[in-house]
């Protein structure tokens, strides 16, 4: 940390699924911005390099996320020693620098819980900001869904008008990639 000081932040936010911090490099000859987050948001800001497949990438982040790993993508970009601030209108020409799956499992108890509130008559719903497949690999640790669930994009919901939506909410068990508002 005191080598590469930190000289501006981007923090995370839902709405853009990605943070960015600025740093002093320690030669002083530039400065490096780092990008992580959702892969769909921070592949959007990489450019074209030399055996950067965006699509291929793509395929890992679902591979990874099937199997219940939550996955942020990372990238970089040097900048001018003079760049102090960051300015979240130029954010693009990152450099793909790779993924990271996270396994994170249900506690015991929140398995026991849900069991309880099914046995009590609750339909239990997931909503989450995680990626779908994560989200679905997740609600079939927790019992909430079978092996068919596919789950529902946010997207996907903001299109829907109210008596879709209803109808949406009620037969699905799992929304993703959901903004909080």
């Amino acid at each position: 940390r005191a080598a590469w000081s930190r000289l501006d932040a981007i923090p995370f936010e839902s709405e853009r699924r990605f943070m960015v911090t600025l740093h002093a490099r320690p030669d002083g000859a530039a400065t490096s911005a780092f990008l992580k987050g959702a892969p769909e948001a921070v592949l959007g800001r990489c450019a074209p390099q030399p055996g950067f497949e965006p699509a291929r990438v793509l395929a890992w982040v679902e591979e990874l996320a099937h199997r219940g790993m939550r996955v942020l993508a990372i990238a970089a970009r040097d900048g001018a020693p003079a760049e102090t601030a960051l300015d979240e209108t130029e954010l693009h020409g990152f450099r793909f620098l790779g993924l990271a799956g996270m396994i994170d499992p249900p506690r015991p108890e929140a398995i026991a819980a849900i069991r309880r509130c099914h046995e009590a008559g609750i339909v239990v719903k997931m909503i989450t900001g995680d990626h779908r497949a994560t989200a679905v690999a997740v609600a079939r640790q927790l019992n909430l869904v079978g092996d068919g669930a596919q789950g529902v994009n946010g997207v996907d919901l903001e299109r829907l008008d109210e008596a879709a939506l209803a109808e949406v909410a009620e037969r699905e068990n799992v929304f993703a990639r959901v903004a909080p508002e």
